[in-house]
């Protein structure tokens, strides 16, 4: 039976989340950092 919930059984999800906490390259952390600081700053601003 196909379950939702278990990682062994998407391995789609589970993928992708791995390689989201696993991330090589800084340059991606560098982007969504800057994307966070600017999205927070436009959000003060108004």
């Amino acid at each position: 039976m196909y379950k939702a919930g278990s990682p062994s059984n998407n391995p789609g999800t589970y993928s992708s989340v791995t390689s989201f906490s696993n991330l090589p390259e800084p340059g991606t952390m560098i982007l969504f950092g800057f994307g966070l600081i600017s999205f927070i700053g436009a959000r003060r601003k108004s």
